[in-house]
This record gives C-alpha cells, structure tokens and sequence, in this order.
C-alpha cells in the first residue's frame, strides 16, 4: 500500500494486516481484510492467533458482515 503494492492476503496474516491497518487508518485495507475474513472464516478461525487486539468497532463489523447461514456451517 506504501508503494502500490497489493499485500496478499492469507489466513495467517489477515488478522495482523487488519489490526496494521486500523491503526494506520487504511480504510481500503481495513475493508478488504473484512471481507477476506467473512469470506474464508472457517480457514482464518483455525489459526491460532490472538484476536483480542481487535477492537470493538472491526468486531462489530465482522459480525456485521457474517451472516448466520455462514456461522452454522
């Protein structure tokens, strides 16, 4: 993003770029980390990494953009 570079997103980096990328206020980055997130939950739930850095303002949008269909499969 500093120098037009896309980051690759995976699932053991996501949780990482998106806490950066709140604390940087890169709404563009903070978006797509969301959606890969909600997209690929059930890969990025396996990793374990401490999502307790994440404040209340992402959680409530994850929790926003997962949809109960999504939760219970």
């Amino acid at each position: 993003y500093i120098n037009n570079k896309e980051p690759k997103l995976s699932k053991q980096n996501v949780i990482p770029i998106l806490i950066s990328a709140e604390f940087l206020v890169i709404k563009r980055l903070i978006d797509e980390s969301i959606t890969f997130i909600t997209t690929n939950l059930s890969e990025v739930s396996q990793v374990p990494i401490d999502m307790n850095c994440l404040s209340s303002s992402i959680v409530k949008r994850l929790a926003d953009s997962v949809s109960l269909e999504k939760l219970v499969s």
